[in-house]
C-alpha cells in the first residue's frame, strides 16, 4: 500500500518547522511595530463606540459651557 501523506516538515528547515516563539534576532521589527499600531487603532475603536466613552471629554468644557473670554 503506498502512502499518500506528504511529511513538509522533513523537507522544511529545521528553524521553520520547530514551534514555539521566535528568537528576538529573528524577528521583524517593523512588523511589531505595524501590529502595535494596529492593536492601539483596535482598542482606541472599541473605548469610542463600544463602551460610549470620548477620549477628549475631559478636555473638553462642560456642556452649556463658555469660556469667560467668550461672553459678551
Amino acid at each position: 500500500m503506498v502512502s499518500t501523506q506528504i511529511d513538509w516538515a522533513s523537507d522544511a528547515d529545521p528553524a521553520l518547522s520547530a514551534q514555539g516563539p521566535v528568537v528576538p534576532s529573528n524577528r521583524i521589527e517593523r512588523i511589531d511595530v505595524l501590529r502595535g499600531l494596529a492593536l492601539f487603532g483596535v482598542l482606541a475603536i472599541n473605548i469610542v463606540f463600544e463602551f460610549r466613552v470620548s477620549i477628549f471629554e475631559q478636555l473638553l468644557p462642560p456642556a452649556g459651557t463658555i469660556h469667560p473670554s467668550m461672553e459678551r
